[in-house]
């Protein structure tokens, strides 16, 4: 009987705990959607290729203020909600690493991007 009892509470209890988990996740997601997630890391990587390809010579904070600009009016283009400036400015210093860790290889075929050599 005792161990009836047992199961039945520990059974109840795992329904409870998966079922807050899988809560928690929505609302995690519900936070900023995959697609916002995607749009932003897409938005920035082009934002930082525009401001580098026609203000190159301008100071690091200027070039940063003009991607952070060129995001937000990508969403606005698109009628998506535009993600928190903190989340912006984290897309933005990581396009901007990665612009720094590729090379351009140019050639008379298509364009490419290669990844540098390790080692």
């Amino acid at each position: 009987m005792n161990q009836t009892i047992n199961t039945i509470i520990f059974i109840f209890g795992v329904f409870i705990a998966v079922f807050a988990a899988l809560y928690i996740i929505y609302i995690i997601k519900q936070k900023l959607p995959e697609h916002i997630r995607v749009a932003l890391e897409q938005f920035a990587r082009q934002s930082v290729f525009q401001v580098e390809q026609t203000s190159g010579t301008l100071s690091g904070p200027a070039k940063k203020q003009l991607a952070v600009t060129a995001v937000m009016k990508l969403f606005e283009a698109f009628s998506l909600p535009a993600p928190p400036l903190v989340a912006i400015d984290i897309a933005i210093e990581a396009a901007v690493y990665l612009l720094s860790k590729v090379t351009v290889v140019e050639s008379n075929e298509k364009p490419q991007i290669e990844a540098p050599k390790q080692g």
